[in-house]
């Protein structure tokens, strides 16, 4: 039985060529490839700028043209400017009237992006970028890919205070040095070890160790000095040496500051108070013998050494003139006593004595003062300056009495 074959109309043929055509441009159209081969860097330190380097390549088996990278919005990274790469053709692409600016099989393309990397927590993460391309049939695909970036949060030490105690400092005195970090990084610094490089006229304590320090965190260094006694007063140059590590890594900065340096006051001897025994409010009186009683007060800031009160006194006054206070620090106290006496000749009034004051400071400055203070002296005992005229004016009264009395009785009779 033969089985005879009808030939296809003109119209399923045209049909049948459509159709096989169309899957040859489907195909064609489902094999390009795009993957990622490098990022660089890997790392990114956390709140700073950087240059992301992508390169993507073309695994399928047909070439693809008008390629744009886009990094896709996300959380982690944020553009400086554009966040999409243009590119029109190939690194070293094959350059043919058919293929010019197209991305050919197993070829690269690298893109470069200007970034800000966000305020986030040191891990690996994982970012979108989206690739969109037109395929050998002029269709548009696009592709979504990862990049693995690793976000690490580089610490940052500063300086946050410099303190001294006492907050003055002199020659010759021991202090107190404070010093204030702080880490305002990304990340923790671990083993934070301090070194302080004091310069010349200073002596004493320069290392400590504070271990580690988190992001935003303060530590506080304590370093007890001195100064020389030939220091001169002015600015003084420090450095300190923060050692520290983080990821693996050894990190050492210097942080300079300064600290001055004030000339030492002298020292100040005042008057603080003066009494006489016998005791303060009962008068002196021509004759008595007393003890005279000085308080000095040392009101600079240096010891004063050696001091020695000389008693300058009227010509009405005898007794002791020189007394030994020996050293005196600051905000202290000493008292002069004299024993001295009234001449008998001495009349009642105010008199003025002086005290010459002669001490070194701490260097061995030689320092003279003058002092000044008023003794009262009253009439002798069992006198009074107010008994003549008191007498007087008592019978001047009793005379007037007597006088209107007489002259009443005169009227009378």
């Amino acid at each position: 039985m033969e089985t005879s074959v009808k030939p296809l109309s003109i119209g399923m043929f045209i049909f049948i060529f459509s159709v096989l055509c169309f899957c040859s441009v489907y195909a064609q159209g489902s094999n390009v490839n795009f993957v990622v081969v490098d990022v660089e860097p890997e790392e990114l330190y956390i709140g700073e700028d950087e240059i992301l380097n992508i390169t993507l390549k073309n695994l399928g088996t047909d070439f693809a043209t008008q390629v744009e990278v886009e990094i896709v919005q996300n959380n982690y990274i944020t553009p400086i400017g554009s966040s999409i790469f243009y590119t029109k053709r190939a690194k070293e692409a094959f350059e043919s009237e058919q293929f010019f600016g197209a991305v050919l099989q197993e070829e690269e393309i690298e893109t470069s992006f200007s970034i800000h990397v966000n305020d986030v927590k040191p891990g690996s993460y994982l970012i979108p970028i989206k690739v969109r391309y037109k395929n050998p049939n002029m269709k548009t695909e696009e592709k979504i890919l990862y990049i693995g970036l690793k976000f690490v949060g580089k610490p940052k030490i500063v300086l946050a205070g410099i303190n001294t105690s006492p907050s003055l400092i002199y020659p010759d005195q021991d202090f107190s040095l404070q010093i204030t970090i702080e880490n305002i990084g990304k990340d923790t610094a671990k083993g934070v070890r301090l070194e302080l490089i004091v310069p010349e006229y200073f002596t004493g304590e320069n290392e400590e160790f504070l271990g580690s320090l988190e992001r935003d965190k303060r530590a506080t260094a304590i370093f007890n000095l001195k100064t020389s006694k030939d220091i001169k007063s002015g600015l003084y140059n420090f450095t300190l040496i923060v050692r520290y590590r983080y990821d693996e890594r050894f990190i050492e900065e210097k942080k300079n500051f300064e600290i001055y340096v004030t000339e030492k006051e002298k020292p100040k001897l005042e008057i603080s108070s003066v009494d006489i025994s016998p005791e303060k409010g009962e008068k002196l009186f021509p004759g008595s013998s007393f003890t005279l009683s000085v308080q000095f007060e040392n009101i600079g800031k240096q010891k004063a050494k050696s001091i020695k009160a000389v008693l300058k006194y009227p010509k009405a006054f005898s007794g002791e003139k020189v007394s030994f206070l020996g050293s005196l620090e600051p905000d202290d106290t000493a008292t002069a006593i004299y024993d001295l006496e009234v001449d008998n000749s001495a009349t009642s009034g105010s008199y003025t004595f002086r005290v010459i004051l002669t001490y070194y400071d701490e260097v061995g400055n030689l320092y003279r003062d003058e002092k000044e203070f008023s003794i009262y002296v009253g009439s002798k005992k069992g006198e009074s300056s107010y008994s003549i005229p008191l007498l007087i004016a008592v019978l001047l009264l009793i005379y007037l009495i007597y006088r209107k009395v007489k002259k009443r009785r005169e009227i009378e009779e």
